[in-house]
C-alpha cells in the first residue's frame, strides 16, 4: 500500500497493489480504465 500521486489525475490516491483489496482510484480516465480492468 502507498499514498502516490496519480500523474494524469493529478490527486493523491492510495493505490492498492493486491488486486483481492478494495483500490481507490480517481475520476481521470487512466484511473478510469484501471478501475474497469480490475
Amino acid at each position: 500500500m502507498a499514498m502516490i500521486v496519480c500523474a494524469e489525475c493529478d490527486c493523491t490516491i492510495e493505490h492498492f497493489k493486491a488486486e483481492k483489496m478494495a483500490t481507490l482510484y480517481g475520476n481521470c480516465e487512466a484511473c478510469k480504465k484501471k478501475r474497469a480492468s480490475r
